[in-house]
């Protein structure tokens, strides 16, 4: 692989990478809004409950 190629490459992912952390620290925003609208948080932190099918 050329310079030229990895370099680029190497540009992408760290694009890549810094999307997909903007996007997970929206999704958590996102997350502690709802938790707030139900009241579902408790001393700064947002409780989100987990159902689990058993399967």
């Amino acid at each position: 692989m050329s310079e030229k190629i990895y370099l680029s490459y190497l540009y992408i992912m760290n694009n890549a990478e810094d999307l997909a952390m903007k996007e997970m620290i929206n999704a958590g925003k996102g997350e502690y809004q709802l938790a707030a609208e139900a009241g579902d948080i408790k001393n700064g932190t947002p409780k989100i409950a987990v159902i689990v099918d058993g399967a």
